[in-house]
């Protein structure tokens, strides 16, 4: 009797573990309501310096960091931002950004492949080589930076299966 008096006394627990499993951190509403760039990525990427001092919410992939005594900076290939301003993996990218911050941004916290939002303002722009080419990287301020653990998405995310399997 007392064994599965233990077992039941777990089961709202566990309930809410399977209740609950989609339940995930999102960007505050204060910070989505000091947005005042609403704009495609390429129309920024493409004149940063028109956009000066817009507020933003860009998302992707950290490629590279790098700290110097007076500021660290992240390239980040860019990706589309779902309904969370997650980044969405699936969706092809559409440039890169860099993130210039006078705060340490720390490579074993933001490591190279770490998929991050960040809300801040539009700085200007920064030209850069990537390989014999000159890139214009639209360069972000950064308020505030999320950390996302992003799985690629695969569809159908829940299926109903009927029949019988065996195993060999």
């Amino acid at each position: 009797m007392y064994a599965i008096k233990e077992k039941v006394r777990f089961l709202p627990a566990l309930a809410l573990f399977f209740l609950f499993p989609g339940c995930a951190t999102t960007v505050p509403k204060e910070i989505v309501s000091m947005v005042t760039y609403y704009g495609e990525f390429p129309q920024l990427q493409k004149s940063p310096e028109q956009f000066k001092g817009e507020f933003v919410i860009l998302g992707g992939r950290i490629i590279e960091v790098t700290n110097d005594p007076l500021f660290s900076s992240m390239i980040v290939l860019q990706f589309p931002l779902d309904a969370n301003h997650k980044p969405r993996t699936n969706d092809p990218s559409e440039g890169r950004f860099l993130v210039k911050s006078e705060s340490l941004l720390d490579p074993a916290v933001y490591g190279v492949g770490s998929f991050i939002s960040v809300a801040g303002k539009v700085l200007g722009k920064e030209i850069r080589p990537i390989g014999g080419h000159s890139y214009v990287y639209p360069v972000i301020s950064p308020e505030k930076i999320w950390k996302w653990d992003v799985e690629k998405e695969s569809y159908p995310r829940f299926h109903f299966g009927i029949g019988v399997g065996t195993v060999f």
